[in-house]
């Protein structure tokens, strides 16, 4: 077979293994892998070595994910480099900084993405780059707190994807509506963040869209609507969110924070709350990235439920608890990973959660 046809096949396969399921991404990853093999081409082993650290992050093999990327070279000086090769070496930054946010080097993983620039003026295979370095910055600067900025970053992807009349970000949509609204959430500007959501939800409805692409959305909506209060709405959102065959496990760990806190503030079904917070929990443990600070809050939850109840065994061991994990949290690392995480730390504060500690 001609080395511009392995060419050609070998990324056709990268592409497809953005597909749906990992068995799929798999397959497809090794019959690109196989393809590639000996051929002298930097953009195609890029782009391979890319969806190869993909697929050992979401799967949770992050020695691979790292090991992936360690044999790309992106050589040559920005003069000498073409655009495709350039944005090539911005989707290995991509890659570099989400493996970094996975073991909580978030201020690293904001150093990778800002050394990455377009070359003059944006060309569309750049601003494809460019699109996903504001958003991923975007979602560092909400996990570290920075709102503000963080916010600014996405305005700018949603920018690129506006302007755009070439491109179709269809595909990370639902990634910059989330993180938009869960960042006004955090800035106290809940209705703006319905708005966005409700907007979102019609535009897929009207393209019938599968449901399960939605489940993200509507549980940011929950979370906006119970930043207003709305706790009834917000509870009927995360319901018909559960009653869903198949969730993701971080679809099932937001499900049950945002519903342990409804059931939490409204005070009418405490051991619901406390079952919902022990759920979260649950999942948490299934995750790689923490560094205690959410499972910290599910604890001091679960106090404030226990305190409620007079199990003053059971809060002292828990305080213990908490007082290892506070010993555990390092700077720099994931401040607020689940929008709404600020609020909720001050209606903990509130409760006198705080002086127990």
């Amino acid at each position: 077979m001609p080395s511009s046809v392995r060419i050609d096949l070998a990324l056709t396969l990268v592409e497809a293994s953005r597909f749906p399921t990992v068995i799929w991404k798999r397959f497809a990853i090794l019959q690109a892998e196989a393809i590639a093999r000996g051929l002298d081409e930097p953009y195609l082993h890029a782009r391979l070595a890319e969806s190869q650290c993909l697929l050992a992050r979401v799967t949770g093999n992050m020695d691979q994910a790292t090991s992936s990327l360690e044999y790309v070279s992106m050589d040559g000086t920005l003069s000498t480099v073409d655009k495709r090769i350039h944005s090539a070496a911005g989707h290995i930054a991509i890659q570099h900084a989400l493996n970094r946010i996975q073991v909580e080097d978030v201020s690293g993983a904001k150093g990778l993405l800002a050394d990455w620039d377009c070359l003059g003026q944006p060309s569309p295979i750049e601003e494809v780059v460019l699109f996903r370095k504001h958003l991923i910055t975007g979602r560092a600067l909400r996990f570290q707190g920075d709102f503000t900025n963080s916010l600014a970053h996405l305005q700018q992807s949603q920018t690129i994807m506006e302007r755009s009349k070439i491109l179709n970000f269809n595909e990370d949509r639902r990634d910059l509506v989330c993180e938009h609204a869960d960042t006004l959430r955090e800035l106290d500007q809940c209705v703006p963040a319905e708005q966005c959501l409700r907007a979102e939800l019609a535009r897929q409805e009207s393209e019938e869209i599968s449901p399960h692409a939605q489940v993200l959305i509507k549980l940011s909506l929950a979370e906006s609507l119970f930043g207003q209060e709305r706790f009834r709405e917000a509870e009927e959102l995360c319901l018909a969110v559960e009653s869903c065959p198949t969730l993701l496990k971080f679809e099932k760990l937001r499900l049950n924070i945002i519903m342990a806190k409804i059931r939490h503030v409204l005070e009418s079904d405490l051991e619901s709350a406390l079952s919902y917070w022990n759920k979260a929990l649950a999942v948490l443990g299934k995750f790689n990235m923490t560094n205690g600070r959410t499972t910290r809050i599910l604890v001091l939850s679960i106090c404030d439920i226990l305190i409620r109840q007079g199990q003053d065994w059971l809060v002292h061991e828990s305080m213990k608890q908490v007082r290892s994990l506070d010993a555990m949290a390092k700077p720099g690392g994931v401040m607020f990973w689940i929008a709404g995480t600020k609020h909720w730390i001050e209606y903990l504060d509130s409760r006198g959660l705080r002086s127990r500690t």
